[in-house]
């Protein structure tokens, strides 16, 4: 079990997930990407980043779900990425730097000052 280490630090916890339910945050991560595909094409590029970054939270979500898990409020975001690390393994090493990228660049964005995204 690649998460064994995440169940017993408390990370994420067990819990019977609908497959419904997972179906409904895919949903949601599919319009919120139109939404930010819409704002990008309007030049309204931090609202776009931002509907972005929930589409792939989103995704990370599901797939965390789809395994009969949730992660913990606090620090939810980071662990959902390590999840998808794990999940999706060194093949999409690159897509996951990505996604961290992306992750503190909003944690910036949102709580941080002087972020312009572009």
């Amino acid at each position: 079990m690649i998460y064994k280490d995440l169940i017993e630090k408390g990370l994420v916890k067990k819990e019977e997930i609908d497959f419904l339910q997972v179906a409904k945050v895919m949903v949601k991560a599919q319009k919120d990407l139109k939404s930010a595909i819409i704002l990008l094409e309007n030049e309204q590029n931090e609202n776009a980043y931002e509907l972005a970054y929930e589409s792939m939270i989103s995704t990370g979500r599901a797939l965390i779900f789809s395994y009969n898990l949730r992660p913990r409020a606090h620090g939810s975001h980071k662990i959902t990425v390590e999840f998808m690390e794990r999940v999706l393994g060194e093949s999409n090493d690159l897509l996951i730097k990505k996604l961290e990228k992306t992750r503190k660049k909003r944690h910036y964005l949102i709580y941080g000052i002087g972020l312009e995204i572009s």
